[in-house]
This record gives structure tokens, sequence and C-alpha cells, in this order.
């Protein structure tokens, strides 16, 4: 076996056909990377020139004069295979000496125990906990089982629908009834989604931000939706998507039903027997009249026809579609945009033979009281289970850089 840097081509061939491949190992990602400033390092294993296994990874100096290296979602290798994990970890230490670093972080595509939909551990499922300590044997240092959110790291908790074999009518129907109940009022209100040009991310990002002033986060910057977009598309393994609705259209369409409404009331007869269905008919009526009283108040405040409700980003690479940014206007929530635009790209998934639906990002805590829990039930509400991946460890190359660097991370997060 011999340890060695790999070009480019060869490298993204073999991440390709790996089983543990993911968007964010790709070469493309490496080019965006490298817009940001980082050092991309591809090296492996070859035996009798097949490779064996690989990585990826970005590297940039730190604040100590030496560089922190990265592999997200860590190596393409056979965990199992301690020989080999053995040789590759003692090769890249030796690597990362040479080129001034001082830490590898990785996050393995590896899965930690099986998980429900609801979060409960499955008894009869896959526990990987083996592979855990693999890792640790060969000096890797775990970061712990965290149930939090970290946006600096890949995500440790995240809900998945498996596409594989089912059909469109099958997953609506082990949809639950909230989130069938959302579609059914976007395909009542003529919502549609579209996906949107490189020209237009502006009202992506825009979507994205006013979200992020509601529930308290930051949006990435202009220019890495738009580097994500150039890179991505080269590979067609990128989507932004938006919700959409015609407002002057939907004026119209709220017109006919409280006309058809009003008809309905005056046909039925003053009695008794009808007094249900009188209530009923001006219930509904009283329903469309605030409805349209709405949608004139939008209309006049856009002052345009075409209103942008919610949107999203999507990678589609490999045998996933991962949902990874979105946001929602506020004002416009309830006409259940961001619910069409997941349902489109399910659909999307079905017909285009995706194994999974990755709805990405959750919080391991499942109680109603976590601040993350409308995020899990929106997700959840589409049918699926909860994945639950092995978390981050550390290799580290030069153990005085390493603990500064923990006593730096460690002052930042109790500013």
């Amino acid at each position: 076996m011999t340890f060695e840097i790999l070009e480019e081509k060869e490298y993204q061939s073999f991440l390709d056909k790996h089983p543990l491949k993911s968007f964010v190992q790709t070469t493309a990602m490496g080019n965006v990377k490298k817009n940001d400033g980082c050092n991309i390092h591809y090296v492996g294993v070859k035996e009798k020139k097949k490779i064996l296994c690989a990585t990826m990874m970005f590297s940039t100096r730190g604040k100590l004069g030496k560089d922190f290296f990265y592999a997200p979602r860590g190596y393409l290798i056979d965990f199992d295979n301690i020989k080999l994990l053995k040789f590759f970890t003692e090769n890249i230490k030796t690597y990362i000496k040479q080129n001034n670093g001082y830490l590898l972080k990785i996050e393995p595509k590896i899965l930690h125990r099986e998980r429900d939909i609801d979060g409960n551990i499955v008894k009869s499922g896959f526990d990987n906990t083996k592979i855990y300590k693999n890792l640790i044997k060969q000096g890797y240092i775990h970061n712990g089982f965290s149930k939090e959110i970290d946006l600096n790291k890949q995500v440790r908790w995240a809900f998945i629908l498996p596409l594989e074999k089912k059909t469109e009518k099958q997953i609506f129907e082990e949809m639950r009834s909230n989130t069938k109940n959302h579609l059914r009022k976007a395909e009542k209100y003529n919502i549609y989604t579209r996906e949107l040009k490189y020209e237009e991310l502006n009202i992506f990002k825009k979507i994205v931000e006013s979200s992020g002033q509601r529930k308290n986060f930051d949006s990435r910057s202009l220019k890495y939706y738009q580097n994500m977009y150039k890179e991505f598309k080269k590979i067609d393994s990128i989507k932004y998507i938006v919700a959409e609705l015609n407002i002057s259209d939907y004026i119209k369409n709220l017109k006919k039903e409280i006309l058809l409404e009003r008809q309905k009331l005056k046909e039925l007869p003053n009695t008794p027997s009808k007094r249900g269905l009188i209530k009923e008919a001006e219930k509904n009526l009283d329903s469309l009249n605030k409805r349209l009283e709405q949608a004139k108040e939008i209309k006049q405040k856009e002052n345009k026809d075409i209103i942008s409700l919610a949107a999203s980003m999507f990678m589609t690479y490999g045998n996933e579609i991962v949902y990874l940014f979105s946001g929602s206007k506020s004002e416009y929530l309830s006409f259940g945009g961001q619910y069409l635009i997941q349902w489109d790209m399910i659909k999307f998934g079905l017909k285009n033979k995706y194994k999974i639906y990755n709805f990405y990002g959750i919080s391991g805590n499942f109680a109603e009281e976590d601040n993350r829990y409308g995020v899990f039930t929106f997700k959840q509400g589409f049918g699926g289970n909860v994945i639950e991946y092995l978390g981050d460890f550390d290799l580290v190359i030069s153990k005085p850089i390493y603990l500064a660097y923990k006593v730096i991370n460690k002052i930042k997060k109790t500013k």
C-alpha cells in the first residue's frame, strides 16, 4: 500500500462510486472553499494503482501560525478495516505535519444508532459503536454525543425520508394530517414552485435573511450562494426553489368562490333541518371575505402580481436530495409555501430515482420545550425517521497548539 496525493479527477471518480459519498466531499465543494481562501488537499491510499480509500481536506491558517485541517464528512474508507484505517491515519498525520498543520477534524458519514420517526432508538436496529471505538483506538478524540445544533459543524442529527420503492400516493398517505392540510391549502390557493436562475439568487437571499432575523441566525452571503450555484450547476447537483403566488389571480378566484357561496346560501331553505348547513355556509363566506380583504392588502402593499412566499436550497448529489437552507416570509406563512416546496422536491426525487430525501439538521432534543422543536415537527410531518451521526473527531498533530486552540474556543463560547 502507498499513501499518495490524488489528482482531482481520480479522486472525484472514486468519490462518485463510494457508498459514503456526500456533496460536501466533492471537488465542486473544494472549488467553493478554494474561492473562500482555503487550500484543498486530495489524498488516498493505493494498492497496485487501485484507490483503497481517500479524503478531501480543507486547510486554513489559524491564529497560532499553524494550519487547521478539516475533512467534511470524514474519510471514504471501510472503517472496519483496522489495518487500512491505521495506515491511512499514520500517513495523514505525517502529511499534515509536513504541511504545517496542528489538527485534523473529521465528521464521518457513519450513523451511530438506528432511530425511529420520534427519535427513539430502535431496539433491534443497527449500532455502529464499534466504528467509534475503532477511531478512538487509532488516537482520534471524540467531541461528545451532542444534541444541540452547531452551525460550525456538519449536522449530527437529521431527519430523512426514504424514497426507494415508494410511490407518490404512498408517501402522501403516510404524511401527518396537518402536513396534508397545508398542501391541500397551497393547491387551493394556486401556489406554485419554480427553480431560480443565477441572476435571481437575490430573491432567495432576501427571503432567507428575513427568516434569519425572525429566528435569530445569520444568513450566508449572496456571494456564497452564487459560488455554490456556479460550481454545483456544472455537475447538475444544486437547485434553488421558490414558492410564489399570483395575487391578482388569487383575488379573482376568491371573488368567484364568494359568489358561489352566496348563491349556495341563497338557495338553502330556512328550515330547522338546514340550519347546520346555513351556519356552515355563513362561516365559509365570512372566512372567504376575510381572505379577500387580506389579499387586497397584500396586493396594495407589494404593488406587484407575483409574490414570493418561501424559498429553499437543495443539493442533489449521488442518491440523495439534501434540503440545505430555506426561508419563509413571516407574513405569508399561512399560505404553506414551504410545504409545497418540500412536496414538489420529494416528487422530483421519486421521478428521478433518488433513494433518500434528507431534510437535514434537527436538534437531538425531542422535547416540546426545545426551541428547535418546530423545525423537527415540520420535517416529521412528511414521514420518515431520525438519523444520528457518530459526531466529530479530532486527530491531534501538535498537542501544545491543539490545547491552545481548545482554550481559545472555550473562551469564544463563554462570550
